[in-house]
């Protein structure tokens, strides 16, 4: 994460100085990849549900808004996740697409959230 995304670093409090290999310790990053875990699985299981899976994207944006996490990030986060799972084991063709139909929903709810909020947002 970190290698790949250097500027995310920033978003982790306590990890602003933290080389790519560093979080693999066992620190707080384990609780927090939990949580980020679960928040993916939640989020993809409503994909089917637009009420659930857009209130649940809501919650991610309103619950992060406040540590500044850039427009733009948003749509990253899936790519992010994609490279994850790439690295454990090789993904389908049609896992990447559905994967990445999630990640492009997840965007729009995303920007159309921040938008509402009278917040900055990527058109």
């Amino acid at each position: 994460l970190f290698n790949q995304y250097p500027p995310l670093k920033d978003h982790f409090v306590g990890a602003e100085e933290f080389m790519g290999q560093d979080p693999k310790e066992p620190t707080k990053f384990a609780k927090q990849g939990q949580r980020l875990l679960m928040a993916i699985h939640s989020i993809a299981d409503a994909f089917d549900d637009s009420e659930v899976f857009e209130a649940r994207v809501t919650d991610v944006v309103r619950r992060h808004w406040k540590h500044n996490v850039a427009p733009a990030l948003w749509g990253v986060r899936i790519k992010l996740e994609t490279t994850g799972f790439d690295s454990k084991q090789h993904l389908t063709m049609t896992f990447e697409d559905s994967w990445r139909q999630l990640g492009l929903r997840f965007n729009k709810v995303a920007q159309s959230t921040l938008q509402r909020m009278g917040l900055p947002f990527e058109k």
